[in-house]
């Protein structure tokens, strides 16, 4: 498979996991959205959702850290950015796979 086969194989798998994600959740909206739904929806204070945000990215980059401090010690020399890549696409394909079991051996590849 040449690298422009393979490009447009991404975009194309890509494009189909969106519509999917999209269509499906307009159709859970629509089935199960209502007056009440919004009103619960509006009575969330936004400052919530950003400390959920902030803490989330201090996690992965505390992990991101930690996955360096490791591989360091084994006399690999890491950068963060490195590491960092490496915990995201861990834990990306522990989402991707069935009861989360291909995000470890993706971390040591």
């Amino acid at each position: 498979m040449r690298i422009g086969e393979r490009t447009y194989n991404i975009k194309l798998g890509f494009a189909i996991f969106l519509s999917i994600t999209l269509i499906s959740i307009a159709i859970i909206l629509y089935i199960d959205f209502d007056k009440r739904t919004w009103e619960g929806l509006k009575e969330i204070k936004p400052i919530y959702g950003l400390i959920a945000g902030a803490l989330m990215v201090i996690q992965w980059l505390l992990n991101g850290l930690r996955f360096q401090i490791l591989i360091n010690s084994f006399k690999e020399k890491v950068d963060f950015r490195t590491s960092f890549n490496a915990f995201m696409a861990n834990i990306f394909m522990s989402a991707m796979t069935p009861s989360q079991t291909g995000g470890g051996p993706l971390q040591i590849i």
